[in-house]
């Protein structure tokens, strides 16, 4: 059985225990000896890992294992939390939920608060299509429970759900501040725009991962085959309306080299592409920090390329 988390873990602390493995790489020091740089992970958060001795045989097991028992010495480096190891052992069974991390929110409570958004819009086209995907038990079960990332926002389960919502609650605010939206095109296209993601990940056992799918089509490629799959049973949906929503779902990233083949072109596929920027970063942000003890600066986030500070 687990007995150490990640989030209870401090400078100094020695650590005997099983976690998950993650960005395993073999590299080398200065004068040719190998070292191994890993990310050991559990449900409540992660922390970066150094192995200067025992390098052969301990990569050996990694590269072999989805988990393994991690001894080792923890310091602060850099702002942040970085384990020194000291020995890798092979491990027996384990409890697949001590390791997935799981949406802090209700997820029952959130899916009725975005049932509620959708019923505001009143376009009686989109209205049904939101209908055809939500009375989907299946798609509704998966949408749920599905992560809204690997790794930079919202990876953990129910975190695509989280994301929506905040999305959609965001673009009610903007609907009454930009009156010349249409608030029922920009709620679809919130609730549509990352659905795909349902079939991106794959997270019944950790960690998180890219499905065979979602590496080779992405969820915006996915969620456009899942949204015609709908439009075609829905026989008088208006064609110029099934393209503003095709347009919102590829154009949502923003940019080519941000994986959108298109960039945003519509009012609606503007502000939604911004909402989706606004919340993926601040979830980043926060996860990232949180990931850090104590107050002052952060270490270096590599994605967002900066330091955070957290106050005193």
């Amino acid at each position: 059985m687990k007995k150490t988390f990640i989030d209870e873990i401090e400078p100094g602390q020695g650590i005997n225990d099983i976690f998950v493995i993650r960005d395993l790489q073999s590299l080398e020091k200065k004068n040719g000896d190998p070292y191994l740089r890993l990310t050991i992970l559990d449900k409540t958060g992660e922390i970066n890992c150094v192995m200067w001795d025992r390098v052969e045989e301990s990569l050996s097991l990694l590269k072999s294992h989805t988990y393994a028992r991690i001894s080792g010495k923890v310091s602060q480096y850099q702002g942040a939390l970085q384990c020194t190891v000291t020995k890798v052992e092979d491990v027996g069974e384990v409890d697949p939920a001590d390791f997935l991390p799981v949406v802090d929110k209700d997820i029952d409570e959130m899916t009725e608060q975005l049932l509620y958004i959708m019923q505001k819009v009143h376009n009686v086209p989109l209205g049904d299509l939101l209908d055809s995907f939500f009375d989907d038990k299946s798609f509704t079960s998966l949408f749920r429970a599905a992560p809204g990332g690997k790794a930079m926002h919202h990876a953990y389960v129910g975190g695509l759900l989280e994301h929506t919502l905040t999305m959609a609650e965001m673009g009610l605010c903007c609907c009454i501040h930009i009156p010349t939206l249409d608030s029922g095109l920009l709620i679809t296209g919130i609730v549509l725009h990352d659905i795909g993601k349902i079939h991106e990940y794959t997270y019944d056992n950790p960690p998180i991962d890219k499905s065979d799918a979602g590496r080779l089509i992405g969820h915006i490629g996915i969620g456009l085959q899942m949204l015609d799959q709908k439009l075609k049973k829905l026989s008088e949906f208006p064609e110029a309306l099934a393209d503003h929503l095709r347009h919102m779902i590829i154009s949502h990233h923003g940019k080519i080299e941000w994986g959108s083949p298109e960039p945003p072109k519509t009012l609606e596929a503007v502000v939604l592409h911004n909402l989706d920027m606004l919340d993926a970063q601040v979830n980043a942000a926060k996860s990232f920090m949180d990931q850090h003890p104590g107050g002052g600066w952060t270490g270096y986030h590599r994605v967002l390329n900066r330091h955070f500070y957290k106050g005193e």
